[in-house]
C-alpha cells in the first residue's frame, strides 16, 4: 500500500498515532482498504485513531463524514471526580443507591466532601487515595490515619503549585474483596460506544481478561502490590519476571475457576458457566 503524505489533498483514507495496539490497529483498516496517512492531513481522513483528547481540534471535525476512537467531553466518564459527580447527580434515575456498587468516596478538594470524610474516618481504618485524572496506579496508596494521608500528600505535592487535596478523592477500602488463588483481580472488558445524534450507543464485547496481583491478599499489608492489579505497577517489582504469567487470565480459565472453586459453594442458585453466558449479559 502507498503510504500518502502531508500534501496528499485526499481525506478517505485514516490516521493511526500513539500506542496502544496501533499497529494491530492499522493492520485491521489496511485490510479494510483505507489508504494509509503517516502525518495527518489539513482536510482531515475518515478514520482518526489517537491517543491523546488534546490531538482532536473539534473546531474542524466533521462528525457527518469522520470517525475518530474518542467521545467530546468523554472526561466525564474518564475522570473519577466526574464520574462521581454525575453519579451522586443522577442517582434517583439509576433506581438503585449508589451504596451497592460504589464503596464511600470523598472528594478532598470538595470543602463539603472533606468535612463529611473527616467525619466518617476512623482511626486503623483502611482507605485507599487516589488522583482523578491518573492511570496505571500512578500516586495511589493505602492509609490508616489522618496523618499518613497528610504525608503522603505532601510528598506527592511538593514542588507543584496547587495544594496537596488538589484532585484527589478517597474511598473506604473494600475488606472482603473476591480474590482468585488468594490475590485480588480486576476484569478488563470491553465497550463500543458510539456517538449517534448527540445520543451515545453502548456495546458491550463479550470477551476479556482478567489481571491479578502479584502478592496474596493481606489487609493488614499496604504494599500496593498486593492491593493494585496494573501490571505497569507490577513490573517494576524483582519478582515479576518469575510469576507474570500468573498475573493474567482469560475469561475462559475465570470460567474454570469459578465452576470449580466458588459456584459449588455459592448459598445462591448460580448455574455453572456463569462467568461466559451471563456475566457479560
Amino acid at each position: 500500500m502507498n503510504k500518502k503524505t502531508y500534501s496528499d489533498a485526499k481525506v478517505n483514507g485514516y490516521y493511526v498515532v500513539g500506542q496502544n495496539n496501533c499497529e494491530l490497529v492499522r493492520k485491521q483498516l489496511d485490510e479494510l482498504g483505507l489508504s494509509r496517512y503517516d502525518r495527518l492531513p489539513i482536510g482531515g481522513v475518515k478514520f482518526n485513531w489517537i491517543t491523546r483528547l488534546t490531538d482532536i481540534n473539534w473546531q474542524t471535525f466533521d462528525s457527518n463524514f469522520q470517525i475518530i476512537n474518542h467521545i467530546y467531553d468523554e472526561k466525564h466518564l474518564s475522570n473519577k471526580s466526574l464520574l462521581l459527580t454525575n453519579l451522586r447527580t443522577h442517582e434517583n434515575q439509576l433506581q438503585t443507591s449508589l451504596k451497592t456498587f460504589l464503596p464511600e468516596t470523598y472528594l478532598l478538594d470538595n470543602p463539603t466532601d472533606r468535612i463529611r470524610f473527616k467525619k466518617a474516618f476512623r482511626k486503623d481504618s483502611l482507605w485507599i487515595c487516589k488522583p482523578v485524572g491518573l492511570s496505571c496506579g500512578r500516586e495511589i496508596f493505602l492509609f490508616r490515619t489522618e496523618d499518613e494521608l497528610e504525608q503522603n500528600l505532601n510528598e506527592f505535592h511538593r514542588n507543584r503549585y496547587s495544594t496537596m487535596y488538589f484532585n484527589r478523592l478517597v474511598q473506604k477500602y473494600t475488606a472482603n474483596p473476591l480474590l482468585i488463588h488468594r490475590r485480588k483481580f480486576d476484569i478488563r472488558t470491553y465497550f463500543l460506544c458510539i456517538c449517534v445524534a448527540n445520543e451515545i450507543l453502548c456495546f458491550v464485547a463479550q470477551t476479556g481478561y482478567l489481571r491479578l496481583s502479584i502478592y496474596e491478599f493481606n489487609l493488614n499489608d499496604k504494599n500496593r502490590l498486593i492491593h493494585l492489579t496494573n501490571q505497569s505497577v507490577q513490573i517494576k517489582d524483582q519478582e515479576f519476571a518469575s510469576c507474570q504469567n500468573s498475573t493474567g487470565m482469560t475469561m475462559e480459565e475465570f470460567n474454570e475457576y469459578f465452576n470449580r472453586f466458588v459456584q459449588p459453594n455459592m448459598t445462591e442458585n448460580v448455574d455453572k458457566d456463569w462467568v461466559l453466558k451471563q456475566l457479560p449479559v
